[in-house]
């Protein structure tokens, strides 16, 4: 709709009258100021309308310029101001040439009309609308104004801030079009302004962001990752040259995570996910709480976190990310633009937490956080609302999953999912929304049996792999739905043995396994799934690929992830390492020496005992670095706490020692790194804390043997290492099932609920310690004055809930014939050969260092901790006699005892504890002791504290004590718990703990100890290790303890009570010996 052409011609036909002869007559007569009357009518009726007309505007404009030339002073501005008035929308949009006098005002009107315009402009681009604004869309109105803007300003100082809007217009018109051409003229306008601003510009900051989103957007579209560089730099730039805080730092930040954030999901680079975050933060700090752009801050911070979280397992960004989000959100407008995304991301985040937890109110409301967001969602963003559902679809899933009553939710699930992957919408969101649905249909055919939905969860899962394959080759979504398809064809493969599955699943589980851009945990799932699948009838390929699983591990606990996060980590993937060292020996057959036996222990080494074994990668011969660089293990000691430990009042002496804050852990991490490597620069220390070298393992049977066992669901071996060498011997009756079951009668007898514990003690002898002990020659207990033969047990995984030192036939007669393992052997163990190995190298430097030094061997103390009465806890009144008895045994005994309720005394916390361990040689405690089979760092001995600050595995997880010799845990639970728990490969109790911290040899029982026979067997080993004819460097110079023969020390003292109570284990079958 425009003003009728009768009413223009006219006036268009004087204009030109006066442009031909230079004449203003023809523009100053009565009829012209008619005309111009009627045009100026017509035209303000269609502004009122809600349209416009340029061709009219343009004509009445040149009458009011041509009339102000011709008139005296007032009425010659009003013409001249009503003529740039109505210039002012044909200049912003290029519509015929304009009076070049008026030009200045018209670029000085324009330029707040323009940027309106581009407010406006960006409003609706994140909202996801666009307007009409006639005579054409918004934003090409806008383009055209900014185009005006900068050609009319070309050589010009205000032409380098223009040229950035420019490029913010061109940005906006190209996300719509997604034209070639219009993703190349928003990068040439970007690069144009970052020309004409160079640094130290007041706008090159925002030239430089405002270039970084050109590219950013044209690498969105063709995917060159140069583009994508080249954003991630400009967006540094931005920020480095706006240090200043406000509200351009913040949108320079939020544009610098966004980038780097993009290109992680391209390289899988953790250092651009640490950029993302580092800047999210920054940008949402930044943020005024008024700012409209404040909910946006917190959903992009949300989502980085989340991608942390699902690449390192950090438990703290998900809080972060909640703590962040929630409160956020409740102070969001329900019509604010960016509500939704925030409410789905921290929505998500809660269903994480949940996932670790199993909180199920906190299920139940991301449940709720997910439907919320899908109903905030406009409808006319289809590609959100996709997203939405599909974070629906997976809460409903996982609730399904964790409450089986809840078929609804299943049901819901599947629905939902179809929904999600039918709607239009980003590809990654349409490859995690298939393969979502792919698992509800596969938990659905799991359920009911319904062979159309396992079809249809195949169909999906393929549908998933497909769309990957096209759209993100290599990355997280592509490694999810060949991982979950493969396990989807498992499946079908147990229940119909389709052809062509088993080979599928393989190959898929294979190609994801090798991803190097795919989170570790995918990929170690992947290598176990598919390693597992076909073992069964390729033992050879099913090795090659748990070995990946094995060697992808180390992956899953980097040092900056904390303990709790690694273990949640690590249980997804229990008895990989065993089921990879099976398949090594499945086609193996037992004799003197063995290749295969000697692979399968290397994988056990490194795919069991992983938390225990990033400790021993910060030991080595500490009290060696002490002695000759007090200030590198100084330094090692501070972030050995830092990472690994507890704060403690001890540790808080320290003014100078920071507390732990965990995202500082990668930083600290860093630290620790190079310092390691600055120790083994240092002359004797190039092998401080490193694994031993494969071919070293061997050599751990040179002091007796080592048996290290492997049991599977489907088999059992035991790896005998001697002074020969290494074999394997099959155990045919030993699987998971059957030590479980074995397990589960036996605590059930020492709970008292039912009869066989000595049973279970016998089938241990049949089935796994007499074939054992017949293979390495020990076939009768040793002479009368004959030292038992030693060895070392490595039990991992499950078999670790039994007490293979106590195997054996104890009720029979004459003792002589008896064949038990106690009989015959002085029994320890140990978590890992590793562990092993580097005690005694620790051990033979400490002898070799007092033997070449000429300064007296320093005489040992010791460390008597009783708690008669434990505050939470029942009483242990034989802890206080067991005290007193021992007092006279050990060397310069210090005493901490629980004073009774309402007596004076200092009662034995946590600091007072670990001070005390700085310096004393042996610590004996009488006390309860915790362990938890699911998180086994939170096992603890029960001191005075220990509801508040208990002395725990992490705790000691950070001591590293040179000159400890003997810690004897006379307390329940210390080495074993009664479950096997979902970090049963790991051996983290209390014993090894203490074995960890330093202390060459630790006793601990495996069950609640009874007081008497406590007291017993304590004296009892005491007494025996007092041995005059012992070598003075092994002795102490008062009390001549022989510290060496521990393990035969406890055999002797166990016997004893054997003897006394044969048909009664549970009296004196808990006590063990770890360590050298």
């Amino acid at each position: 709709m425009g003003v009728r052409r009768e009413l223009v011609e006219p006036v268009q036909a004087r204009l030109f009258h006066v442009t031909k002869t230079g004449s203003l007559a023809s523009v100053m007569d009565q009829e012209a100021f008619e005309e111009g009357g009627r045009l100026a009518d017509a035209l303000n009726e269609l502004l009122t309308a809600g349209y416009d007309d340029l061709q009219a505007r343009h004509a009445l404009g040149y009458l009011y310029w041509f009339q102000s030339q011709g008139m005296d002073d007032e009425p010659g501005r009003a013409a001249r101001a009503a003529a740039v008035t109505l210039f002012a929308p044909c200049f912003l949009t290029g519509a015929g040439i304009l009076p070049e006098p008026l030009l200045p005002e018209l670029l000085e009107r324009a330029v707040p009309d323009a940027v309106a315009m581009l407010r406006q402009l960006r409003s609706q681009a994140r909202k996801g609308v666009a307007e009409p604004l006639n005579p054409a869309r918004l934003d090409e109105a806008t383009v055209l104004a900014w185009t005006q803007i900068t050609t009319a300003t070309a050589g010009r100082p205000a032409h380098a801030a223009h040229l950035p809007n420019l490029c913010g217009a061109l940005q906006i018109r190209a996300a719509r079009t997604g034209l070639p051409e219009d993703l190349d003229a928003a990068v040439d306008a970007g690069r144009r302004s970052v020309t004409a601003a160079p640094p130290g510009h007041p706008v090159h900051a925002n030239a430089m962001s405002n270039l970084s989103g050109a590219l950013r957007a044209r690498y969105e579209h063709q995917r060159d990752p140069q583009d994508l560089d080249e954003a991630v730099d400009a967006a540094r730039h931005a920020v480095a040259a706006t240090p200043e805080p406000g509200p351009d730092r913040s949108r320079f930040l939020a544009n610098l995570a966004s980038v780097s954030h993009m290109r992680y999901h391209r390289t899988a680079d953790l250092a651009d996910l640490n950029a993302a975050v580092d800047a999210a933060r920054a940008a949402t700090a930044a943020t005024d709480p008024r700012a409209a752009t404040r909910g946006h801050r917190f959903a992009t911070l949300s989502g980085v976190l989340l991608d942390r979280y699902e690449l390192g397992g950090m438990s703290a960004d998900l809080d972060e990310a909640v703590d962040a989000g929630l409160p956020a959100a409740a102070a969001m407008p329900e019509d604010h633009p960016d509500l939704p995304a925030l409410v789905a991301r921290v929505g998500e985040a809660i269903r994480r937490q949940a996932e670790r937890t199993g909180d199920a109110e906190r299920l139940d409301a991301a449940v709720a956080l997910a439907r919320r967001a899908i109903d905030l969602t406009p409808e006319t963003d289809q590609a959100a609302k996709a997203a939405r559902r599909l974070n629906l679809a997976v809460a409903l899933l996982h609730r399904a999953e964790s409450f089986p009553d809840r078929r609804a939710d299943l049901d819901e699930a599947i629905a939902v999912g179809r929904q999600a992957t039918a709607d239009p919408g980003w590809a990654r969101v349409r490859i995690l929304a298939l393969t979502n649905l792919s698992t509800a249909l596969r938990r659905r055919f799991e359920r009911s049996a319904n062979r159309a939905d396992l079809d249809a969860a195949v169909a999906a899962g393929r549908e998933a792999v497909r769309v990957a394959g096209h759209e993100v080759t290599g990355g997280f979504e592509h490694a999810v739905a060949l991982t979950n398809l493969g396990s989807t064809l498992a499946v079908r493969l147990e229940k119909s043995a389709e052809a062509g599955d088993l080979a599928e699943a393989v190959r898929l589980c294979t190609q994801a396994a090798h991803m190097a851009t795919a989170p570790a945990l995918l990929r170690t799932r992947a290598a176990a799934t598919g390693g597992r699948m076909i073992a069964r009838t390729d033992p050879a390929q099913g090795a090659a690929l748990l070995e990946t699983a094995v060697a992808l591990l180390p992956l899953l606990a980097p040092r900056h992830k904390n303990r709790a996060d690694t273990a949640y980590a690590l249980g997804e993937l229990t008895g990989v390492a065993n089921d990879a060292a099976a398949a090594i020996l499945a086609d193996d057959q037992p004799r003197p020496s063995s290749p295969q036996a000697a692979r399968a222990l290397a994988i056990l080494e490194q795919g069991r005992a992983v938390l225990l074994g990033r400790g021993l990668d910060v030991r080595g011969d500490q009290a060696a670095l002490e002695r000759e660089h007090p200030a590198l293990a100084a330094r090692l000691d501070e972030l050995r706490i830092l990472l690994d430990g507890e704060r403690t009042a001890l540790l808080e002496s320290d003014p100078d020692l920071p507390a732990p804050v965990e995202q500082d852990r990668i930083s600290l991490t860093a630290d620790l790194r190079r310092l390691l490597d600055h120790i083994r620069s240092q002359d004797g220390f190039a092998t401080f804390g490193l694994p031993p070298d494969p071919t070293a393992l061997a050599t751990a049977g040179a002091e007796g043997p080592v048996v290290v066992f492997v049991v599977t669901l489907t088999s059992g071996h035991a790896l005998l290492l001697t002074a020969e060498g290494i074999r394997a011997l099959p155990l045919p009756g030993l699987t998971i099932h059957s030590v479980l079951d074995q397990g589960h009668t036996f605590y059930s007898a020492l709970q008292g609920t039912s009869p066989g514990m000595s049973e279970v003690l016998e089938w241990l002898w049949d089935t796994v310690a007499g074939p054992v002990l017949d293979a390495l020659g020990i076939h009768t207990p040793p002479g009368a004055d004959e030292p038992a033969p030693r060895i070392w047990w490595v039990t991992g995984g499950v078999l670790g809930m039994l007490p293979i030192h106590a195997a054996g036939y104890h009720r029979e007669t004459p003792a002589s014939a008896r064949r038990t393992v106690l009989d015959r052997t002085a029994s320890s163990y140990v978590p890992t050969v590793r562990a092993l190995l580097q005690a005694r190298n620790q051990r033979d430097r400490e002898r070799r260092s007092r033997q070449q030094s000429s300064t007296p061997v320093p005489a040992l103390s010791s460390l008597i901790v009783a708690m008669p009465t434990t505050p939470g806890a029942e009483k242990l009144p034989g802890s206080a006699a067991e005290a007193e008895a021992l007092r006279p045994l050990l060397p310069d005994p210090a005493t901490l005892i629980e004073p009774e309720p309402g007596t004076e005394g200092v009662p034995p916390t946590k600091p007072r504890v670990l001070q005390e361990l700085t310096t004393r040689s042996i610590a004996h405690f009488a006390c309860h002791g915790h362990h938890d089979p699911n998180d086994p760092a939170a096992g603890h001995l029960l001191l005075h504290d220990h509801r508040q600050d208990p002395l725990s595995v992490k705790a000691l997880a950070a001591l590293a004590l040179g000159h400890a010799n003997l810690a004897y845990l006379s307390a329940c639970d210390t080495a074993l718990g009664l479950s096997p728990g979902r970090l049963i490969d790991e051996s983290l109790h209390l014993a090894t703990a203490f074995h960890l911290a330093g202390f060459q040899h630790v006793i601990g029982t495996q069950w609640m100890a009874n007081d008497l026979v406590a007291v017993n067997v304590a004296s009892a080993f005491y007494r025996q290790l007092l041995n005059p004819t012992a070598a003075p460097t092994d002795l102490d110079l008062n009390l001549n303890l022989n510290l060496d023969r521990c393990a035969h020390a406890l055999r002797e003292a166990v016997l004893r009570q054997r003897n006394r109570h044969a048909a009664r284990p549970h009296l004196w079958a808990p006590y063990i010996h770890v360590g050298t």
